[in-house]
């Protein structure tokens, strides 16, 4: 298992890392509203007039440092961003020095810049340097801070600690409440030496306990680097032996949290771990399910797009908030593969794409091939398929496999031979239509399978599919919402599942899931087989005879549902009004 990498950081770096903003927490009065991402989005109009406004100018883009990863990804994100809507701009690296940072400023005054994007080091040192600059009629938006920014008229774009550490109070507290019985023995890792950093901790401390009054709080121990975290959950499991959550103001002192847990005998399945910044370590070990449960994002990114947003708002002499709140993200091994996922906009053609396809197919032909036109659902797909194909100008042929591999095998052996430039198939057999998908690829960029997971990436191709745990979430928890409405929470529940099927099981997984999480006085009194109208109407009729009172019948499928209502009727239970 990889080991967590140890940092050596300056005090300064090291508040760069995990300072974060100035905030007012949850746990405190909000003074005043803040802006929203929303309230920076340019029109075109201010989009133009910022342009002209900037002319051949420049705006200056001031990181706090290029050397971390947060800093360069959030400075980066402005810079591009200002490109992308034809605004220039420079990049100067701080280097984390406040001497450093006070030249560059000075420097962009000199050149008479419209505008800086600024990560400020030292408030109180910089404050001359960017008192000038405003008295030269630059604008000044700051980002991963707010005293500059208000001091000088300029928007300020900031994370507020006090979200970021509810987030990751509230996530760790569910987790508790969902698998330890709500129940747990709890260190948190803070920073005492910073104020902001301390509300973030307060909150998390005051996130969790709301979601798990059960669990114990032992201590908030110093954290902020991996050294720190080391050396506290050391000493904290010393005292504590038991602890089996730690939650970290960031990710850098839960590294160090880890390497003493590991040391100490503690498994990675023994104790939930969550922090704050979504580094990239912490985002691996996530995804390898190394004690990590989840980070919340600091969003660098975003926190550089709405810094130049706001940039195009003061060019274009458009109103814009003073103080902006940068949205925050929960970040899970379940998200991780969520966001791996493409959608249905990332297939979205342009016409400059449609035009080359045209060009590539020629007078060639695609080829759908359906697992079988004699299934309402396939018949659709395949048709779909082919009536999009020839919307956008490319010629589609079906081929009926009726259910069978050998014909599907023949089918795309057929294709392949004609020299078809590309292949959407349902497949019916993935092993053993393997040969024949790989005869057909050979290593060119031809033959795609499209439509079934395992085949599409064994050949380099594109899998269109629906997720099962999807469906059945979404079946699951429409029917705890009816039970909760309509039944007052209670009912004895029926689940018609297909256990043969791996995917469907879990489609049946989450049904149970998702109808237990909206009603959870309902009872579920058995998993029966289903799949098809006489597997769904002999399980029913079984059920019935062991459950009379079953009055809620949740299905895999549609068709092993019609044989339940075949069951339902002949045992004189009604449609429910």
């Amino acid at each position: 298992m990889k080991k967590a990498t140890l940092y050596a950081v300056t005090s300064l770096v090291c508040l760069l890392l995990i300072a974060g903003l100035p905030g007012l927490a949850r746990v405190q009065a909000q003074e005043e509203p803040m802006g929203t991402a929303a309230d920076l989005e340019p029109t075109a109009e201010e989009i133009a007039a910022a342009q002209a406004a900037l002319g051949d100018g420049v705006v200056g883009v001031v990181s706090c440092t290029m050397g971390n990863e947060w800093h360069a990804a959030a400075a980066e994100a402005a810079a591009a961003r200002l490109a992308e809507v034809g605004l220039r701009a420079e990049i100067f690296d701080s280097q984390a020095d406040t001497e450093l940072q006070i030249s560059g400023i000075e420097s962009f005054t000199a050149r008479g810049v419209s505008a800086l994007v600024i990560c400020v080091l030292d408030p109180p040192a910089v404050a001359n340097a960017l008192q000038e600059a405003a008295e030269a009629g630059i604008a000044i938006v700051q980002y991963a801070g707010r005293e500059s920014a208000q001091q000088f008229g300029g928007v300020s774009i900031a994370i507020e600690d006090a979200d970021l550490g509810w987030a990751a109070g509230e996530y760790a507290g569910q987790l508790i409440a969902e698998e330890l019985g709500g129940e747990a023995v709890v260190a948190i890792l803070d920073y005492p030496d910073l104020p902001n950093v301390v509300i973030r901790a307060d909150n998390i401390e005051a996130a969790l306990l709301e979601g798990a009054p059960g669990a114990t709080v032992v201590g908030r121990y110093l954290g902020g680097t991996a050294d720190f975290g080391l050396t506290s959950m050391e000493s904290a499991l010393q005292a504590h032996p038991d602890i089996d959550v730690v939650v970290s103001i960031n990710d850098a002192g839960a590294y160090g949290a880890v390497q003493a847990l590991e040391a100490a005998g503690k498994g990675a399945d023994e104790v939930i771990v969550v922090g704050i910044d979504a580094e990239a370590q912490a985002l691996q070990y996530l995804q390898d399910g190394y004690y990590f449960r989840g980070t919340v994002s600091t969003a660098p990114d975003a926190n550089g797009l709405l810094a130049a947003n706001a940039v195009v708002k003061l060019l274009a002499g458009a109103d814009a908030p003073a103080n902006v709140r940068v949205p925050i993200e929960l970040i899970t091994a379940e998200t991780l593969a969520a966001q791996a996922m493409g959608t249905a906009a990332d297939l979205e053609p342009t016409a400059e794409e449609i035009a080359a396809a045209q060009a590539a197919l020629g007078d060639g032909v695609v080829g759908v091939v359906s697992c079988t036109m004699g299934n309402e659902w396939h018949a659709a797909a395949a048709e779909a398929a082919a009536a999009r194909l020839a919307e956008v100008g490319l010629r589609a042929e079906i081929f009926d496999l009726q259910a069978d591999t050998e014909l599907q095998i023949s089918g795309i052996e057929s294709f392949t031979a004609r020299g078809v430039s590309a292949l959407v198939i349902c497949v019916l057999d993935p092993p053993a239509v393997a040969n024949a998908l790989q005869g057909g690829g050979g290593g060119r960029d031809r033959d795609r399978a499209v439509r079934g997971a395992g085949s599409a990436q064994q050949f380099g191709g594109v899998s269109i599919a629906i997720e099962d745990a999807d469906l059945g979430w979404a079946a699951g928890e429409y029917a705890g919402q009816l039970i909760a409405e309509e039944l007052g929470g209670e009912a004895v529940v029926a689940i018609l599942d297909y256990p043969d099927l791996p995917n469907v099981v879990i489609r049946a997984d989450n049904i149970e899931a998702a109808l237990l999480e909206g009603a959870p006085g309902a009872t579920v009194v058995g998993r029966y087989l289903g799949g098809t109208a006489d597997f769904g109407l002999t399980s029913m009729e079984s059920a019935l005879q062991a459950h009379p009172d079953i009055d809620v019948v949740v299905s895999i499928n549609d068709a092993g549902a019609y044989g339940a209502v075949q069951a339902l009727e002949a045992a004189g239970k009604g449609r429910m009004r």
